[in-house]
């Protein structure tokens, strides 16, 4: 990779880096389509793993709460961890064309779910049956 492919490849990270800091989510969903321009895929996925995962971690240490958040929510953590197992597993073996076609769907469906869903609330009562559900999704 060249020097100026890596400068804009770190460009396009620092503006997906930039919208999850004033949204509180959307790294991915700018940095991936931007850096596809530049390489491959598999490559930007790739390249997003680490500002994801320091970012996530970044925000759920926020408010001092860290260790209550994961007694209540592993149910959740344990089928995210099988789920990105998996994730990986399917960035591997899939074709580059089937990849595109998911990440594009991903991309168009999260911000119109977002703009036009009602407001989900999982009440504590539900929790243990849901975040098993969600960690999976």
């Amino acid at each position: 990779m060249s020097p100026a492919v890596a400068l804009l490849c770190a460009l396009g990270l620092f503006a997906g880096s930039t919208v999850k800091g004033v949204a509180g989510i959307g790294l991915p969903l700018v940095a991936v389509p931007l850096l596809t321009v530049l390489v491959n895929l598999k490559t930007a996925v790739t390249m997003t793993t680490v500002p994801i995962i320091g970012s996530n971690f970044v925000q759920s240490l926020q408010g001092g709460r860290f260790p209550h958040l994961v007694k209540r929510f592993w149910t959740l953590l344990v089928p995210l961890f099988f789920a990105i197992i998996v994730g990986t597993r399917l960035l591997v073996v899939l074709s580059e064309r089937v990849l595109d076609l998911v990440i594009g769907i991903a991309i168009i469906s999260v911000p119109l779910f977002l703009h036009f869903s009602p407001r989900l609330r999982v009440t504590r009562a539900h929790e243990r049956w849901a975040n098993p559900l969600i960690g999976i999704a």
